[in-house]
Protein backbone atom coordinates (compact mmCIF):
# COMPACT_ATOMS: atom_id res chain seq x y z
CA UNK A 1 0.00 0.00 0.00
CA UNK A 2 1.19 3.56 -0.72
CA UNK A 3 2.57 5.40 2.06
CA UNK A 4 0.49 7.40 3.86
CA UNK A 5 2.15 10.64 3.25
CA UNK A 6 2.24 12.28 -0.04
CA UNK A 7 5.36 12.04 -2.39
CA UNK A 8 5.46 15.75 -2.93
CA UNK A 9 8.71 17.63 -3.12
CA UNK A 10 9.64 19.42 0.19
CA UNK A 11 11.16 22.63 -0.39
CA UNK A 12 11.77 26.50 1.25
CA UNK A 13 8.38 28.61 1.11
CA UNK A 14 8.80 30.42 -2.40
CA UNK A 15 5.85 33.25 -1.60
CA UNK A 16 3.99 34.71 1.13
CA UNK A 17 0.92 37.22 1.08
CA UNK A 18 1.27 39.09 3.86
CA UNK A 19 0.63 42.46 4.63
CA UNK A 20 1.79 44.30 7.51
CA UNK A 21 -0.69 44.65 10.28
CA UNK A 22 -1.49 48.14 11.98
CA UNK A 23 0.48 48.31 14.87
CA UNK A 24 -1.23 46.78 17.62
CA UNK A 25 -3.88 44.78 18.48
CA UNK A 26 -7.60 47.00 20.26
CA UNK A 27 -8.04 46.32 24.13
CA UNK A 28 -11.31 46.16 23.70
CA UNK A 29 -12.16 44.31 20.36
CA UNK A 30 -15.42 45.05 18.76
CA UNK A 31 -15.84 41.22 17.79
CA UNK A 32 -14.78 38.70 20.56
CA UNK A 33 -15.45 34.92 18.87
CA UNK A 34 -13.07 33.76 15.94
CA UNK A 35 -15.47 34.54 12.82
CA UNK A 36 -16.34 31.39 10.91
CA UNK A 37 -14.71 31.38 7.20
CA UNK A 38 -17.43 31.91 4.44
CA UNK A 39 -17.27 29.12 1.98
CA UNK A 40 -18.70 30.33 -1.26
CA UNK A 41 -19.83 27.16 -2.87
CA UNK A 42 -20.23 29.44 -6.21
CA UNK A 43 -18.79 32.35 -7.41
CA UNK A 44 -21.99 34.16 -5.88
CA UNK A 45 -21.98 34.74 -1.91
CA UNK A 46 -25.10 36.38 0.25
CA UNK A 47 -24.82 37.48 3.52
CA UNK A 48 -26.12 39.51 6.69
CA UNK A 49 -23.23 41.56 8.47
CA UNK A 50 -24.94 40.28 11.58
CA UNK A 51 -23.64 37.03 10.84
CA UNK A 52 -20.54 38.29 11.87
CA UNK A 53 -21.36 40.88 14.58
CA UNK A 54 -24.24 41.66 16.27
CA UNK A 55 -24.49 45.55 16.39
CA UNK A 56 -23.72 45.29 12.67
CA UNK A 57 -24.29 48.72 11.96
CA UNK A 58 -21.17 49.44 13.72
CA UNK A 59 -19.42 47.88 10.69
CA UNK A 60 -17.51 51.50 9.08
CA UNK A 61 -16.78 49.62 5.92
CA UNK A 62 -15.90 47.00 3.61
CA UNK A 63 -12.46 45.86 1.81
CA UNK A 64 -11.91 42.40 -0.21
CA UNK A 65 -8.57 40.84 -1.99
CA UNK A 66 -8.36 40.77 -5.43
CA UNK A 67 -10.30 39.30 -7.57
CA UNK A 68 -14.50 40.20 -6.12
CA UNK A 69 -16.39 42.58 -6.11
CA UNK A 70 -19.47 43.13 -3.80
CA UNK A 71 -22.80 45.22 -3.48
CA UNK A 72 -23.60 46.33 -0.25
CA UNK A 73 -27.33 47.10 0.89
CA UNK A 74 -27.20 48.89 4.00
CA UNK A 75 -31.08 49.26 4.17
CA UNK A 76 -31.88 46.13 3.81
CA UNK A 77 -30.72 44.35 6.71
CA UNK A 78 -27.08 44.73 5.86
CA UNK A 79 -26.75 42.25 3.40
CA UNK A 80 -23.78 42.20 1.22
CA UNK A 81 -23.63 40.32 -2.12
CA UNK A 82 -20.34 38.72 -3.36
CA UNK A 83 -19.20 37.79 -6.73
CA UNK A 84 -15.82 36.24 -7.10
CA UNK A 85 -14.17 37.08 -10.39
CA UNK A 86 -12.27 33.65 -12.36
CA UNK A 87 -8.81 35.69 -10.91
CA UNK A 88 -9.87 35.06 -7.11
CA UNK A 89 -7.49 32.89 -5.10
CA UNK A 90 -8.77 30.10 -3.56
CA UNK A 91 -7.90 31.32 0.03
CA UNK A 92 -9.21 35.59 0.43
CA UNK A 93 -9.94 37.93 2.78
CA UNK A 94 -12.92 40.22 3.96
CA UNK A 95 -11.90 42.67 6.51
CA UNK A 96 -14.95 44.20 8.11
CA UNK A 97 -13.53 47.96 9.28
CA UNK A 98 -15.00 49.15 12.83
CA UNK A 99 -13.35 52.49 14.28
CA UNK A 100 -10.08 52.10 12.57
CA UNK A 101 -9.66 48.70 13.51
CA UNK A 102 -9.84 45.73 10.57
CA UNK A 103 -11.38 42.43 11.59
CA UNK A 104 -10.58 39.56 9.09
CA UNK A 105 -13.15 37.43 7.74
CA UNK A 106 -11.73 34.53 5.78
CA UNK A 107 -12.98 33.47 2.39
CA UNK A 108 -12.36 30.22 1.25
CA UNK A 109 -13.86 29.48 -2.65
CA UNK A 110 -14.26 25.55 -3.14
CA UNK A 111 -13.02 24.46 -7.00
CA UNK A 112 -13.49 21.68 -8.42
CA UNK A 113 -10.80 19.71 -7.30
CA UNK A 114 -10.46 21.21 -3.55
CA UNK A 115 -9.20 18.53 -1.82
CA UNK A 116 -8.46 16.30 -3.92
CA UNK A 117 -5.52 17.73 -6.70
CA UNK A 118 -2.34 16.09 -5.72
CA UNK A 119 -0.40 18.71 -6.23
CA UNK A 120 -2.57 21.49 -3.95
CA UNK A 121 0.20 22.52 -0.79
CA UNK A 122 -0.06 20.64 2.30
CA UNK A 123 1.08 22.22 5.49
CA UNK A 124 2.49 20.42 8.76
CA UNK A 125 2.73 21.86 12.63
CA UNK A 126 6.66 21.30 13.04
CA UNK A 127 7.90 22.63 15.70
CA UNK A 128 7.35 24.49 19.57
CA UNK A 129 9.44 27.56 20.52
CA UNK A 130 8.56 29.72 23.18
CA UNK A 131 6.14 32.21 22.00
CA UNK A 132 6.40 30.83 18.41
CA UNK A 133 6.07 27.89 16.72
CA UNK A 134 6.97 26.69 13.16
CA UNK A 135 5.36 25.05 10.19
CA UNK A 136 6.20 23.57 7.30
CA UNK A 137 4.85 23.28 3.54
CA UNK A 138 5.10 20.23 0.78
CA UNK A 139 3.97 21.57 -2.61
CA UNK A 140 4.71 20.90 -6.18
CA UNK A 141 3.51 24.42 -7.95
CA UNK A 142 4.89 27.62 -6.67
CA UNK A 143 4.49 30.22 -6.20
CA UNK A 144 1.91 29.60 -3.31
CA UNK A 145 0.74 32.31 -0.74
CA UNK A 146 0.57 31.40 2.84
CA UNK A 147 -1.59 33.71 5.10
CA UNK A 148 -1.52 33.86 9.04
CA UNK A 149 -4.38 35.30 11.38
CA UNK A 150 -4.72 35.63 15.48
CA UNK A 151 -7.96 35.97 16.35
CA UNK A 152 -9.64 37.69 13.67
CA UNK A 153 -6.41 39.65 12.83
CA UNK A 154 -4.39 38.71 10.13
CA UNK A 155 -0.60 38.80 10.88
CA UNK A 156 2.04 41.06 8.78
CA UNK A 157 5.41 40.61 8.11
CA UNK A 158 7.04 41.28 11.71
CA UNK A 159 5.37 37.97 12.82
CA UNK A 160 5.95 35.56 10.04
CA UNK A 161 9.93 34.62 9.67
CA UNK A 162 11.41 31.83 6.92
CA UNK A 163 13.99 29.69 9.19
CA UNK A 164 15.64 27.04 6.47
CA UNK A 165 12.17 24.91 4.94
CA UNK A 166 10.27 25.80 8.03
CA UNK A 167 8.18 28.83 8.76
CA UNK A 168 8.32 30.18 12.14
CA UNK A 169 5.32 32.52 13.52
CA UNK A 170 5.63 34.89 16.57
CA UNK A 171 2.58 34.39 18.95
CA UNK A 172 1.64 38.10 19.28
CA UNK A 173 1.87 39.01 23.18
CA UNK A 174 -1.39 40.22 23.46
CA UNK A 175 -2.61 37.03 23.48
CA UNK A 176 -1.30 36.32 26.81
CA UNK A 177 -4.00 38.36 27.92
CA UNK A 178 -6.32 35.62 26.59
CA UNK A 179 -6.84 31.95 28.46
CA UNK A 180 -8.04 30.79 25.00
CA UNK A 181 -7.61 32.38 21.60
CA UNK A 182 -6.42 31.00 18.30
CA UNK A 183 -3.60 31.00 15.50
CA UNK A 184 -5.00 29.94 11.85
CA UNK A 185 -2.70 29.08 9.04
CA UNK A 186 -3.65 28.54 5.45
CA UNK A 187 -1.92 27.97 2.11
CA UNK A 188 -2.86 28.15 -1.36
CA UNK A 189 -1.84 28.59 -4.78
CA UNK A 190 -4.32 30.05 -7.88
CA UNK A 191 -6.22 26.47 -8.71
CA UNK A 192 -6.43 24.94 -4.93
CA UNK A 193 -6.00 25.09 -1.03
CA UNK A 194 -4.38 23.53 1.61
CA UNK A 195 -6.49 22.35 4.71
CA UNK A 196 -5.85 25.23 7.30
CA UNK A 197 -4.18 24.81 10.30
CA UNK A 198 -6.01 25.63 14.05
CA UNK A 199 -3.31 26.16 16.56
CA UNK A 200 -4.81 26.56 20.00
CA UNK A 201 -3.30 29.20 22.99
CA UNK A 202 -3.25 29.16 26.51
CA UNK A 203 -2.43 32.48 27.81
CA UNK A 204 0.03 33.30 24.82
CA UNK A 205 1.33 29.73 24.41
CA UNK A 206 0.61 26.43 21.94
CA UNK A 207 -1.46 23.97 23.95
CA UNK A 208 0.72 21.57 24.11
CA UNK A 209 -1.18 18.79 26.85
CA UNK A 210 -4.68 17.99 27.46
CA UNK A 211 -4.40 19.70 30.86
CA UNK A 212 -4.35 22.85 29.61
CA UNK A 213 -7.65 22.51 28.12
CA UNK A 214 -8.99 22.78 31.52
CA UNK A 215 -13.22 22.47 31.72
CA UNK A 216 -13.03 24.26 28.16
CA UNK A 217 -16.77 23.25 26.71
CA UNK A 218 -16.94 20.70 24.21
CA UNK A 219 -18.07 23.63 21.75
CA UNK A 220 -14.37 26.03 22.53
CA UNK A 221 -12.65 22.27 22.65
CA UNK A 222 -13.06 21.64 18.94
CA UNK A 223 -12.49 25.54 18.60
CA UNK A 224 -14.94 27.81 17.75
CA UNK A 225 -14.70 27.85 14.28
CA UNK A 226 -17.27 24.82 13.86
CA UNK A 227 -20.60 26.10 14.98
CA UNK A 228 -22.23 22.78 15.36
CA UNK A 229 -26.29 22.88 15.32
CA UNK A 230 -28.18 19.66 15.95
CA UNK A 231 -29.63 19.36 12.30
CA UNK A 232 -26.14 18.48 11.33
CA UNK A 233 -26.39 15.54 13.46
CA UNK A 234 -28.40 12.82 11.57
CA UNK A 235 -30.59 10.11 12.88
CA UNK A 236 -29.04 7.15 11.84
CA UNK A 237 -28.34 3.29 12.56
CA UNK A 238 -24.67 3.41 12.30
CA UNK A 239 -24.80 -0.30 11.48
CA UNK A 240 -26.38 -0.03 8.39
CA UNK A 241 -24.94 3.20 7.35
CA UNK A 242 -20.95 2.43 7.49
CA UNK A 243 -21.39 1.72 3.82
CA UNK A 244 -21.47 -1.96 3.19
CA UNK A 245 -20.19 -2.81 0.01
CA UNK A 246 -18.53 0.57 -0.43
CA UNK A 247 -14.80 0.38 -1.40
CA UNK A 248 -12.73 2.49 1.12
CA UNK A 249 -11.28 4.70 -1.71
CA UNK A 250 -14.80 5.80 -1.85
CA UNK A 251 -15.12 6.74 2.20
CA UNK A 252 -11.96 8.54 2.07
CA UNK A 253 -12.79 10.69 -0.91
CA UNK A 254 -15.78 11.61 0.79
CA UNK A 255 -13.69 12.69 3.79
CA UNK A 256 -11.72 14.55 2.28
CA UNK A 257 -14.14 16.62 -0.02
CA UNK A 258 -16.58 16.88 3.03
CA UNK A 259 -13.51 18.81 5.14
CA UNK A 260 -12.56 20.59 2.27
CA UNK A 261 -15.72 22.07 1.06
CA UNK A 262 -17.66 22.27 4.40
CA UNK A 263 -15.92 22.34 7.47
CA UNK A 264 -15.31 18.91 9.09
CA UNK A 265 -18.86 19.48 11.07
CA UNK A 266 -20.23 17.87 7.42
CA UNK A 267 -18.80 14.67 7.53
CA UNK A 268 -22.04 13.38 9.79
CA UNK A 269 -24.33 14.42 6.69
CA UNK A 270 -21.61 12.85 4.00
CA UNK A 271 -21.02 10.21 5.39
CA UNK A 272 -25.38 9.33 5.80
CA UNK A 273 -25.59 10.33 2.20
CA UNK A 274 -22.62 7.71 1.42
CA UNK A 275 -24.19 5.24 3.65
CA UNK A 276 -27.66 5.11 2.14
CA UNK A 277 -29.03 1.37 2.69
CA UNK A 278 -27.06 -1.32 0.73
CA UNK A 279 -29.79 -4.36 -0.48
CA UNK A 280 -26.29 -6.66 0.88
CA UNK A 281 -26.82 -5.52 4.00
CA UNK A 282 -29.40 -8.09 5.77
CA UNK A 283 -26.76 -10.39 4.48
CA UNK A 284 -24.33 -9.23 6.79
CA UNK A 285 -26.41 -8.73 10.14
CA UNK A 286 -24.18 -11.20 11.90
CA UNK A 287 -21.41 -9.03 11.65
CA UNK A 288 -23.36 -5.33 12.46
CA UNK A 289 -22.26 -5.16 15.64
CA UNK A 290 -18.36 -5.21 14.42
CA UNK A 291 -19.21 -2.84 11.66
CA UNK A 292 -20.52 -0.78 13.83
CA UNK A 293 -17.35 -0.63 15.65
CA UNK A 294 -15.79 0.54 12.93
CA UNK A 295 -17.80 3.25 11.98
CA UNK A 296 -17.42 4.69 16.02
CA UNK A 297 -13.48 4.09 15.67
CA UNK A 298 -13.99 6.25 11.86
CA UNK A 299 -15.69 9.34 13.87
CA UNK A 300 -13.40 8.96 16.77
CA UNK A 301 -10.46 9.82 14.18
CA UNK A 302 -11.45 12.48 12.30
CA UNK A 303 -11.25 15.98 13.32
CA UNK A 304 -15.40 16.01 14.39
CA UNK A 305 -17.09 18.11 17.29
CA UNK A 306 -18.28 15.85 19.12
CA UNK A 307 -18.59 11.73 18.48
CA UNK A 308 -22.07 11.00 18.83
CA UNK A 309 -22.78 9.34 21.98
CA UNK A 310 -26.12 7.31 20.45
CA UNK A 311 -24.09 5.12 18.31
CA UNK A 312 -23.71 3.06 21.74
CA UNK A 313 -27.24 2.41 21.32
CA UNK A 314 -26.56 0.08 19.31
CA UNK A 315 -25.13 -2.51 21.63
CA UNK A 316 -26.81 -4.45 24.29
CA UNK A 317 -26.39 -2.93 27.47
CA UNK A 318 -24.55 -6.50 28.71
CA UNK A 319 -22.14 -5.86 25.66
CA UNK A 320 -18.73 -5.17 27.72
CA UNK A 321 -16.50 -5.74 25.29
CA UNK A 322 -17.88 -2.50 22.44
CA UNK A 323 -18.46 -0.57 25.71
CA UNK A 324 -15.04 -0.70 26.84
CA UNK A 325 -13.67 -0.53 23.14
CA UNK A 326 -15.85 2.59 22.69
CA UNK A 327 -14.62 4.24 26.38
CA UNK A 328 -10.74 3.60 25.62
CA UNK A 329 -11.46 5.81 22.26
CA UNK A 330 -12.92 8.01 24.61
CA UNK A 331 -10.19 8.63 26.88
CA UNK A 332 -7.66 8.87 23.93
CA UNK A 333 -9.68 11.28 22.50
CA UNK A 334 -9.40 13.52 25.86
CA UNK A 335 -5.62 12.71 26.09
CA UNK A 336 -4.32 12.96 22.51
CA UNK A 337 -4.04 16.48 21.07
CA UNK A 338 -3.61 14.94 17.58
CA UNK A 339 -7.15 14.21 17.77
CA UNK A 340 -8.28 17.23 17.73
CA UNK A 341 -5.89 19.30 16.27
CA UNK A 342 -3.19 19.47 13.99
CA UNK A 343 -3.38 17.69 10.75
CA UNK A 344 -5.54 14.81 9.13
CA UNK A 345 -4.21 12.60 6.22
CA UNK A 346 -6.11 9.59 4.62
CA UNK A 347 -5.71 7.12 2.41
CA UNK A 348 -7.43 3.88 1.25
CA UNK A 349 -6.99 0.77 -0.78
CA UNK A 350 -9.39 -1.94 -1.06
CA UNK A 351 -10.68 -2.64 2.31
CA UNK A 352 -8.07 -0.61 4.11
CA UNK A 353 -8.34 2.62 5.46
CA UNK A 354 -5.24 4.53 6.90
CA UNK A 355 -6.24 8.11 9.46
CA UNK A 356 -2.88 9.44 10.23
CA UNK A 357 -3.49 12.54 12.98
CA UNK A 358 -0.65 14.50 13.56
CA UNK A 359 0.33 17.68 15.93
CA UNK A 360 3.69 18.95 16.07
CA UNK A 361 5.86 15.54 17.86
CA UNK A 362 2.44 13.43 18.33
CA UNK A 363 1.55 11.15 15.99
CA UNK A 364 -1.36 8.93 16.19
CA UNK A 365 -2.42 6.31 13.20
CA UNK A 366 -5.89 4.49 13.03
CA UNK A 367 -5.76 1.38 10.80
CA UNK A 368 -9.19 -0.16 9.70
CA UNK A 369 -9.18 -3.07 8.25
CA UNK A 370 -12.95 -3.85 6.82
CA UNK A 371 -12.20 -7.23 4.78
CA UNK A 372 -13.77 -10.24 6.16
CA UNK A 373 -10.12 -11.90 6.40
CA UNK A 374 -7.35 -11.21 8.35
CA UNK A 375 -4.69 -8.69 6.92
CA UNK A 376 -0.80 -8.08 7.37
CA UNK A 377 -1.08 -4.41 6.63
CA UNK A 378 1.51 -2.00 5.45
CA UNK A 379 1.41 1.47 6.60
CA UNK A 380 4.66 3.07 4.91
CA UNK A 381 5.91 4.22 8.60
CA UNK A 382 8.19 2.61 11.20
CA UNK A 383 6.33 1.69 14.12
CA UNK A 384 9.31 0.97 16.14
CA UNK A 385 8.21 4.06 18.14
CA UNK A 386 4.32 3.11 18.19
CA UNK A 387 2.49 1.73 20.51
CA UNK A 388 -0.37 -0.21 20.00
CA UNK A 389 -3.71 0.93 21.74
CA UNK A 390 -6.02 -2.35 21.24
CA UNK A 391 -2.50 -4.66 21.16
CA UNK A 392 -2.66 -6.06 18.15
CA UNK A 393 0.72 -7.38 16.52
CA UNK A 394 2.57 -4.71 14.85
CA UNK A 395 5.96 -5.26 13.25
CA UNK A 396 8.32 -2.85 11.06
CA UNK A 397 6.08 -1.32 8.92
CA UNK A 398 2.98 -3.47 9.46
CA UNK A 399 0.46 -4.31 11.78
CA UNK A 400 -2.00 -7.44 11.96
CA UNK A 401 -5.85 -6.60 11.71
CA UNK A 402 -8.41 -9.38 12.46
CA UNK A 403 -11.43 -9.59 10.16
CA UNK A 404 -13.37 -6.12 10.64
CA UNK A 405 -11.27 -4.28 13.35
CA UNK A 406 -8.93 -1.45 13.70
CA UNK A 407 -5.47 -0.42 15.64
CA UNK A 408 -5.01 2.87 16.84
CA UNK A 409 -0.98 3.14 16.85
CA UNK A 410 0.34 5.94 19.01
CA UNK A 411 4.11 7.65 18.98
Amino acid sequence: MQSIHRALLTIIIVATALTTHAAGFPERPAILRVLEPVRMQSDTARFLLSDFIREDRRVDSLTFSKGFTHTWDRKHFNQVTLIATPTAQPISEMKLWIAGTAYSVVLQRHLATAGLDPLSPVLHTARLGRGSFTVSAEYSRSPFAITVYWQNYKLGRDYIKRVGEELMITIPTEAQRLGRSYIRVYACDDQSRAADLLIPLDSGQVVNAPSQLGNISTMQLYGQLSQITSGLRPQYDAAETYLAGRPMDSVARTIRLAMDAYGAQHIFSSLQYLGGIDARVAALRDTAPDRAMLLIALLHALPLPAVDSSLLRIFPAADQKHHDIVARLTTLRSTRLALLYGETDIAASGDILLIRRTYFSQSILIVINRSLTKRSIETGTDLTKYSATFNHPIKDTKVELPPLSFEVLTR
